[in-house]
């Protein structure tokens, strides 16, 4: 069953910084939502604020109506899991992917037997298109968009409510994102999940979420539906970032 993320007034401050000004948002249980902004617009903190990664010095999280401790519960880190921009960063080199999976199964309780825990590990393979050989193989072994399908079997691997994907295709080439954008569609189908997606792009913002919500200096400036914001945004922020995306010349007349 999805699961409603509520924020309201988050605030984080590093020193004399303020990187998130009293941030509220909703993301209804089942939908996704698109979070977009320039880069040092308080995306990124907000995306680790709600993961748990980062103290917030004010405000309320709750999922699902249930407040979120400062200092997260195991079954709290289990309900929310994140997708890094760059799985060479996120996946440990040195483990395999088997090791990689079975670790997080262990820590979270959710298989309880080496063969539980070997089926379990086989089926997230499946889930994210890679056969089960992959299990006996490090992250350098595979493309950057495979060990990406890894880092997103990982945050499935312990069945979260909420998915936070912060910028995952960005270190990814063009004819890869398609790819990886197409594979969290189907699966956020297929568990019915409620994921907070942060990207840059517009382009993936427009492809993936129900709803957009944009940022700009740690404020949330505006929050549209995705074909309301498309086809006209509020703000003139938002009209600037929505101008900025590149568009195909028109075909020259024959």
């Amino acid at each position: 069953m999805s699961t409603n993320l509520s924020i309201e007034n988050l605030t984080v401050r590093y020193g004399g910084f303020t990187a998130l000004g009293g941030v509220s948002l909703e993301v209804p249980a089942g939908s996704t939502l698109g979070l977009v902004g320039e880069s040092g617009s308080g995306k990124s903190t907000l995306a680790r604020t709600v993961a748990g990664l980062i103290v917030p010095d004010a405000g309320v999280l709750a999922l699902g109506g249930q407040p979120l401790a400062a200092r997260r519960t195991r079954a709290q880190r289990k309900q929310i899991q994140m997708v890094f921009q760059n799985p060479d960063a996120s996946l440990n080199p040195r483990h395999s992917v088997r090791r990689i999976l079975s670790e997080a199964l262990r820590f979270h309780r959710v298989t309880t037997d080496r063969a539980s825990t070997e089926r379990r590990c086989r089926e997230l393979l499946e889930l994210v298109r890679l056969d089960g050989g992959a299990l006996d193989r490090y992250p350098r072994e595979f493309s950057g968009g495979q060990r990406q399908r890894i880092a997103i079997a990982r945050a499935l691997s312990v069945e979260p409510e909420l998915l936070i994907a912060d910028e995952p295709t960005s270190a990814l080439d063009v004819s890869v994102q398609r790819s990886v954008l197409d594979l969290l569609g189907n699966i956020k189908a297929q568990l019915n999940l409620t994921v907070l997606f942060i990207s840059h792009d517009l382009g993936v913002i427009h492809a993936v979420s129900d709803t957009v919500a944009v940022m700009r200096q740690g404020v949330l400036v505006e929050t549209k539906p995705n074909g309301e914001f498309f086809a006209g945004p509020d703000t003139a922020y938002g009209r600037e970032l929505l101008a900025a995306v590149p568009r195909m010349p028109a075909a020259a007349p024959n």
